[in-house]
């Protein structure tokens, strides 16, 4: 399923849906997507659209339907980290694609993740939470907001 096919299957889902609850439908799309596309040159090509800078993680938007969700690259260097954060209604389904990061709720639950890792998900019902990269290479997370942010997260280490 290339990109395009997973978005007109989001568009599909959130048309019907709306920001959701269904959140074991909502994952499967993103599990399915992610186990078809498990060859090496379609993650290179994904993983060319993240960006990186050295003094913050940096949000790259490659898709957006307004109202509905929006696909997001992030590009972490060693040490980069979020705030400790909310999400949306709809929240947020992310994977890494290449590296490791440390997901930390605000409950002090943490975990490591990785491209082995499963699809994770985060809203605000389930708390806020900060992501920092581990790895001591450049790492790369795929991520689906429903709603898309109004605003992004804050990009700064501080």
């Amino acid at each position: 399923m290339s990109v395009a096919k997973l978005i007109n299957e989001l568009r599909h889902f959130f048309k019907i849906n709306g920001p959701t609850t269904h959140i074991d439908k909502f994952s499967s799309i993103l599990q399915r997507w992610l186990k078809e596309n498990q060859d090496l040159p379609f993650l290179e090509r994904l993983q060319t659209q993240a960006q990186f800078d050295m003094s913050h993680y940096v949000r790259n938007v490659i898709y957006k339907e307004e109202e509905l969700f929006e696909i997001v690259i992030i590009g972490w260097l060693p040490n980069q980290h979020t705030s400790f954060h909310g999400h949306p209604c709809g929240g947020c389904l992310f994977t890494v694609l290449q590296g490791h990061l440390l997901e930390t709720r605000e409950t002090g639950e943490k975990q490591l993740l990785d491209i082995s890792t499963d699809v994770q998900y985060i809203e605000d019902s389930l708390g806020k939470h900060k992501v920092e990269c581990l790895s001591r290479e450049k790492t790369i997370s795929f991520h689906i907001y429903s709603p898309p942010f109004l605003s992004s997260v804050s990009s700064s280490n501080s």
